[in-house]
């Protein structure tokens, strides 16, 4: 099993609530040898010359690569601006690893990531409906060491709150200048392009992968405080291994697994602290993973039954064959001290369970340092976008975002091409 480092999964400022589940809108892993056909979201229209897909500087998956010697030439790809791009709040990311001093990754309108350094530069909606002035972080050096790194921003409407990271750590926050209820600023702005004067320099080098668009996480967060989640590679196993700073009234967690990250199955139950103020870790192994990719969360349930998700980790099997869908792992009985680990019972579907209540909290979850001595280390980023069953790979849509689907990875528009 490959262990890849697709970017650091959600481990977000704020736990998704029932009704608050991420909306993928676009998202590019260039697996396909056309670099402008997308696995979710509209195609590119157009793309500069000698551009292509090829595997990454570090072995894993294929990434988006300029030309290389006399071929270079800047990647400038477009992407036609379509009604799902106008989110009010944003979750993006990408791995980018750098081989230039000059090139901005990512751009639309008066949003812009990662201009000759990393960056944000972003507007809200004021009030009477005008664009606030363009509100920037500082640019923070991008190491030129053939080393993939996710970099990744949010905007949550709700709060105000505006951050950057490279992958677990936060770079930049506006902490201080919020202002809650100011949507992002860019509906009807031009089209996304990605790579303007990009041209890796000539070294023909897989320099961006895994972009990825989506709605922010809504809702109340629930009484947890999450520093901490990861899904490891081990040997054809999976590990899930997570950390909470704080719990309050927390029954029990639910280990979730999917094979294309909209059907997800229960494999595990694990309980929880109840109300503790002490650092918490919990492991699970999954001892079957299934073959290709395979999406993990955490489902996180108080003693009132209300619920929420964590981020979503993803993990790609590639040779390893796929188990029966909806077998239960045996749980690994192995102790990590001060940690909890997964029975050996099914869990219960609590997939059609609604909650009564959600609690409300004055503060959202935010993303806390990395416990001392503990891990911080986390792979991958959610990208459904295929699904498989026995040893093979079978069809199946799945809805991304209001009209927006995927068969395979093959892109089609409800109704039509």
């Amino acid at each position: 099993m490959h262990n890849l480092p697709l970017s650091l999964l959600w481990l977000c400022l704020v736990l998704s609530a029932p009704t608050g589940a991420q909306t993928v809108v676009l998202f590019y892993d260039w697996e396909n040898t056309d670099p402008k056909v997308a696995a979710i979201g509209p195609n590119a229209t157009s793309i500069g010359a000698n551009v292509v897909t090829k595997t990454r500087v570090d072995g894993n998956t294929r990434g988006l690569a300029a030309g290389a010697g006399a071929n270079k030439a800047d990647i400038v790809m477009q992407i036609p601006s379509v009604a799902q791009f106008n989110v009010s709040g944003i979750d993006i990311s990408f791995d980018y690893q750098r081989d230039e001093t000059t090139a901005t990754i990512f751009k639309r309108g008066n949003f812009v990531m990662g201009e000759n350094g990393m960056n944000i530069k972003y507007r809200v909606t004021q009030a009477g409906g005008a664009c606030s002035a363009v509100i920037s972080s500082p640019n923070f050096t991008i190491p030129n060491d053939d080393v993939y790194r996710n970099y990744r921003f949010t905007y949550d409407v709700t709060s105000g709150a505006g951050t950057l990271y490279q992958n677990s750590t936060v770079l930049w926050s506006n902490t201080g200048t919020e202002t809650p209820g100011q949507e992002l600023c860019w509906t009807g702005d031009n089209e996304i392009v990605i790579g303007t004067l990009m041209d890796g320099s000539g070294t023909g080098n897989a320099l961006m992968d895994n972009l990825l668009l989506q709605e922010p996480a809504s809702g109340s967060g629930l009484p947890i405080e999450l520093t901490h989640f990861a899904a490891t590679p081990q040997a054809g196993r999976v590990q899930l291994s997570w950390t909470t700073a704080t719990e309050t009234d927390n029954d029990f967690f639910v280990v979730e697994r999917s094979g294309n990250g909209t059907h997800w199955e229960s494999i595990a139950r694990i309980a929880g602290a109840g109300t503790s103020t002490a650092t918490t870790r919990y492991v699970h192994t999954d001892h079957h993973p299934l073959a290709g990719t395979s999406f993990y969360r955490i489902k996180q349930v108080d003693l009132g039954q209300t619920f929420s998700y964590s981020p979503i980790e993803t993990i790609e099997g590639g040779e390893h064959p796929c188990r029966c869908p909806g077998r239960l792992p045996q749980p690994d009985e192995r102790r990590i001290p001060g940690s909890r680990t997964g029975n050996h019972g099914a869990a219960p579907d609590l997939q059609s369970r609604r909650p009564a209540r959600i609690r409300q909290q004055s503060d959202k979850l935010r993303l806390l340092p990395a416990v001392p001595g503990g891990s911080d280390r986390a792979t991958g980023w959610p990208v459904p976008h295929s699904d498989r069953d026995g040893r093979g790979v079978r069809t199946q849509t799945v809805v991304a975002a209001a009209g927006w689907s995927t068969t395979g990875r093959r892109l089609f528009r409800e109704g039509g091409r």
